[in-house]
């Protein structure tokens, strides 16, 4: 494992809950039952809160109120609940931090919708996990979100630079921060001690399309997917893959997750 830079390490962003790495562990665990998922939430007051206040929010429309991890876990689902835990954990570590957070608020829908995307992907060839997929387009860009929160003036001016000289967007971020986002991401997620294949999601998402079931290309995929929405540009083509299918697919749990993070 590397070190991040010291911008990183000598930020003021805090570290999220290491009980976040024990809830990884459901993902890799396909015998984890509810219980011992509800056990370890149980270890952390903030998520402990999370999960009731999303279970209890109006998109869930619980009959009575949820009271217990356990009971949240039962009327979410167990992969929606590992969904929801790590998109507030992750955005809760950002948006802690006191400033603006009007460019924090759209990568973060960026986010969101690549792990949409992703996940509806994996789930339309029945690729394994594809709630692994979800988590790794989740944190697919947290380079990116790290350095708009250390140093947002200076990001600004590393997109102007791509704005306006047709630098490459990474290229500007290495001449002001010296580290490109993919590569400060990918190593910030190995400081997080994160699961390696999900820092790899940060490492290697600008890869070039190999193969459909290769994982770091199906979060490219859906970058560069989500990336053409958000900006209104033609979608993307790749063989074999029907980009307009995946989109309707995924729409529902983009539109729930925007409303669960509470952040977009």
């Amino acid at each position: 494992m590397s070190l991040p830079p010291s911008w990183i390490r000598n930020s003021n962003i805090p570290t999220p809950s290491p009980v976040l790495n024990q809830v990884f562990d459901v993902l890799y665990n396909p015998d984890m039952t509810m219980e011992e998922l509800a056990d370890v939430i149980s270890f952390d007051a903030g998520l402990t809160a999370r999960t009731l206040r999303s279970a209890n929010s109006a998109f869930s429309r619980p009959v009575s109120e949820i009271r217990t991890v356990l009971d949240a876990i039962v009327r979410i689902g167990l992969l929606p609940t590992i969904h929801i835990i790590t998109a507030t954990e992750v955005a809760a570590v950002f948006f802690s931090v006191p400033g603006d957070h009007g460019n924090m608020k759209y990568h973060w829908n960026h986010h969101i919708l690549v792990a949409s995307l992703a996940e509806a992907h994996a789930k339309h060839f029945n690729l394994s996990d594809p709630g692994r997929w979800f988590v790794g387009g989740l944190i697919h860009d947290i380079g990116r979100l790290m350095m708009l929160k250390v140093d947002p003036v200076k990001y600004a001016k590393a997109i102007q630079l791509h704005d306006d000289e047709q630098i490459d967007l990474r290229e500007a971020e290495k001449l002001l921060f010296d580290y490109s986002h993919d590569i400060a991401g990918g190593l910030l997620l190995d400081f997080w001690r994160f699961p390696s294949d999900l820092a790899d999601a940060a490492y290697e998402h600008h890869k070039k399309f190999s193969d459909i079931e290769d994982f770091c290309s199906g979060i490219g995929i859906a970058n560069q997917i989500a990336n053409a929405i958000q900006n209104n540009l033609p979608l993307p083509e790749f063989s074999g893959i029907p980009v307009p299918d995946i989109i309707i697919a995924a729409n529902e749990r983009y539109e729930l997750m925007k409303k669960v993070s509470g952040f977009c």
